[in-house]
């Protein structure tokens, strides 16, 4: 990857003659007369070391390189000055510089001191990479991540593997990785050599889940034209992971609740029990407690599935895990894409940083995967970086023409049914993201849907 240097010097000779010997080191290099112009540069560019007279025309050195070090963090400077004196040196370190270097001085001076700059820069890098390469989660797990969140998430995946019968109850918003740390606890556990099942509840009917989770007899209702085993049979010895289990219907909670205390299972039809040996892991992104309290799941089943609670942060409370995560998906679509793109720019991460990632780690992977495929270049730029701020916008569904302006009374039921269909145009018909910003489940949105099919 190119280096990129600043020059920002007024003496238009010394300036033309720095220009002229670093460009001829493979590097590209950037020149400005003023603190201005050379703030304008960074902007631009994507800046690694800046090179800066102590005395400008418009501002001081010492001025530019605060302003400048708030725009990028990494960046590194190197002072010049011709008033050569402990307290200028003493002033430039104090504010962060890398290094400092009296004028006059030799050509083969200056290369030294910016060589030194630049192999700083990688092997802080490098350090960067293998503290990523060498991070066990990303290796045993697929968990990327640094942040004391994520350390926390880790210490606990490690502690309840080891209990191989404790139910596991993950919280966590949509995107947070919540079927990643399921199968951890499974992989890590004594259970490992035996399948981890898995059922979405919000994506089964309710007239069907049962039978998948139990499984049926032949002939027990219509469409059961043979035997079939349910995933709690076929998992034994193993895991089973039951995702969004706060949709689960209520008339169905008293037969996983059962199943649960007896450690026995029976068919949808059958007459006998059947002993099972799984541990249970269920997850959920809504607040499960507001459920029990509206009546919607009931607590004695919650007390049985929350034994050992696993809180998943949102992306936007670990930003420091960004780029990690950032360079992660990198490496996986660069190889899938069969593109050799070497890294990401830091303007980029730090837009990355900034966003708060309502779609948390999904969106980020989605992002990622994107910018892969329509960057040009050998590094992944802010322009390559798009999000769908349509979509996924911290900002509430306000200020929009929900419903018409009736002539006539109209029933809430009527207007409530045309707000969902604005919601869902707003969510480009993303289901899942409707029901997250109307503050429902996706089986409550389902029924209010075949409401609004019954309608039209």
């Amino acid at each position: 990857m190119n280096r990129k240097l600043l020059i920002v010097e007024d003496d238009h000779t010394m300036r033309s003659t720095l220009g002229k010997v670093f460009r001829k080191k493979e590097m590209q290099v950037f020149e400005s007369e003023d603190g201005t112009s050379g703030l304008e540069e960074l902007e631009k560019q994507n800046i690694d070391v800046v090179l800066i007279d102590m005395k400008l025309p418009d501002m001081s050195g010492l001025e530019f390189w605060s302003r400048a070090k708030k725009m990028d963090g990494d960046l590194l400077s190197v002072f010049m000055t011709a008033y050569p004196g402990v307290k200028t040196a003493v002033a430039a370190m104090r504010e962060g510089a890398f290094d400092y270097i009296n004028k006059p001085f030799e050509l083969d001076e200056i290369r030294m001191v910016l060589a030194k700059a630049f192999e700083h820069l990688r092997l802080t890098s490098e350090i960067a990479l293998l503290q990523y390469e060498r991070s066990h989660f990303s290796q045993s797990l697929g968990m990327i991540g640094q942040s004391d969140s994520i350390k926390l998430v880790h210490d606990q995946i490690y502690q309840v593997a080891k209990a191989a019968t404790t139910p596991v109850l993950i919280l966590g918003e949509s995107g947070t990785g919540k079927e990643l740390v399921a199968d951890a606890v499974h992989n890590l556990s004594e259970r490992s050599k035996s399948p981890i099942l898995k059922v979405n509840c919000s994506a089964i009917p309710e007239t069907l889940l049962e039978s998948e989770l139990f499984g049926h007899e032949k002939g027990s209702f219509t469409d059961a034209k043979q035997l079939k085993k349910g995933i709690f049979e076929m998992a034994d010895s193993g895991s089973i992971f039951l995702d969004e289990i706060g949709d689960m219907n209520v008339h169905l909670q008293p037969k996983l609740l059962r199943v649960l205390e007896s450690k026995k299972v029976r068919r949808v039809g059958g007459a006998k029990d059947i002993s099972i040996d799984v541990r249970l892991i269920s997850a959920t992104n809504q607040k499960i407690q507001s459920k029990v309290r509206d009546g919607e799941f009931r607590a004695d089943l919650l007390y049985r599935l929350n034994v050992f609670i696993i809180q998943l942060p949102p992306l936007r409370e670990r930003v420091a895990d960004i780029p990690l995560l950032a360079y992660h998906f990198l490496k996986i679509y660069c190889k899938s894409l069969n593109k050799e793109i070497e890294g990401i720019e830091k303007k980029a991460l730090e837009k990355m940083k900034q966003y708060s990632w309502p779609g948390n780690i999904r969106e980020l992977r989605n992002v990622v995967e994107r910018a892969c495929i329509i960057t040009t270049s050998k590094t992944i730029g802010v322009q390559d970086c798009s999000v769908d701020q349509t979509v996924f916008s911290d900002e509430p569904l306000k200020d929009q023409p929900v419903f018409s302006v009736y002539n006539n009374w109209v029933s809430l039921e009527k207007v409530e049914l045309e707000y969902i269909r604005s919601v869902l145009d707003r969510c480009g018909g993303n289901k899942s993201e409707a029901a997250r910003q109307l503050g429902i489940s996706r089986v409550t949105l389902r029924e209010k849907l075949r409401k609004i099919e019954m309608t039209d």
